[in-house]
């Protein structure tokens, strides 16, 4: 396996709590504050941070408004994080292959030795 395949998962993406979100939001589309912590069983404090660095990173998009006195923020994947998520799945699908093809080689070795 070539180690560099590693270096190629998008850092941000693949912390695992920006990564639920992105893929939640990719089955969703577009989701409150709310519904995203009561999905992903995360506090305010720690969505907001992940949701902050995905906006800088420009993969997510966040929308504030007014709703009956309270200010309700929802979140939506932009197509440059869609783009993103769908390279990073690409990226883990080559170097999950790449292992699990190396995995295979051993096992026939092993078994042509016996």
């Amino acid at each position: 396996m070539d180690p560099r395949i590693i270096h190629q998962l998008d850092p941000t993406l693949h912390e695992k709590s920006r990564l639920s979100i992105a893929s939640v939001l990719k089955e969703r589309e577009v989701l409150s504050f709310i519904e995203l912590k009561r999905l992903l069983g995360m506090t305010d404090g720690n969505l907001c941070v992940h949701i902050k660095t995905l906006e800088r990173k420009g993969y997510l998009v966040t929308t504030k408004r007014r709703e009956s006195g309270k200010t309700c923020t929802t979140c939506k994947l932009s197509d440059r994080g869609k783009e993103a998520l769908n390279a990073y799945l690409d990226n883990l699908q080559t170097l999950l292959d790449a292992v699990r093809g190396t995995g295979r080689r051993r096992r026939r070795r092993r078994t042509e030795l016996n």
